[in-house]
């Protein structure tokens, strides 16, 4: 099992461990610290959602640099495993909740409502879910219900990561500020357009 550093905040050069699976492709530092750096002040107090979490790095990242809580939503036993030691090892139960679901069978709002409305989103699915188009498209379309079930704030940033080779189009109901290729990922930085808020049925 590798090791990943938590970067700077309160955790700064904490180390958490990344599931010993090939299935999760952990952020890498450089990337991370600009992602970061972009989101800069829009973390503190947020409320912030992890999804395709692994071992949670994005979202305890988000929590070292001010959020105020974090659900982190993943399947995969191995990941959910992983994420429960470090959330223990940071310390950070009572900010954390740990969501297991599987995304793909409903967006489990009931489940994720208790901490709404998200600010920040990651939404980091393994590469080879986007390779599939029906599943790719099943991957969008659960980005589109997450407006529609009301979790998320008018303006929330979703930040999703793709295969670089992907073309499957943005979602519905968000503005594509930026999109970044990194190696073989590619980052949509998205927000959720005013237009598609509370109570929209587009």
């Amino acid at each position: 099992m590798g090791e990943l550093r938590i970067i700077a905040g309160e955790f700064r050069r904490r180390w958490i461990a990344a599931p010993p699976t090939d299935r999760t492709r952990p952020i890498t530092d450089r990337v991370r610290e600009a992602l970061f750096s972009m989101l800069g002040d829009r973390l503190a107090g947020a409320n912030v959602l992890d999804v395709f979490c692994g071992g949670g790095t994005m979202g305890l990242e988000a929590l070292s640099r001010g959020a105020a809580r974090c659900v982190f939503l993943d399947r995969a036993p191995v990941a959910l495993k992983t994420l429960r030691s470090n959330i223990e090892t940071l310390d950070a139960g009572e900010r954390s909740e740990i969501v297991a679901a599987d995304l793909l069978k409903g967006l489990p709002a009931a489940k994720l409502s208790e901490w709404v409305p998200y600010e920040v989103v990651f939404f980091d699915p393994p590469y080879a879910m986007w390779d599939d188009t029906r599943t790719a498209e099943r991957l969008v379309a659960a980005i589109e219900r997450s407006a529609e079930d009301r979790l998320l704030s008018d303006g929330a940033v979703l930040i999703v990561r793709t295969n670089a080779k992907s073309t499957v189009p943005p979602p519905a109901g968000f503005t594509l500020s930026q999109k970044r290729a990194y190696g073989t990922m590619l980052l949509w930085w998205l927000e959720k357009s005013s237009e598609f808020g509370v109570g929209s049925s587009e």
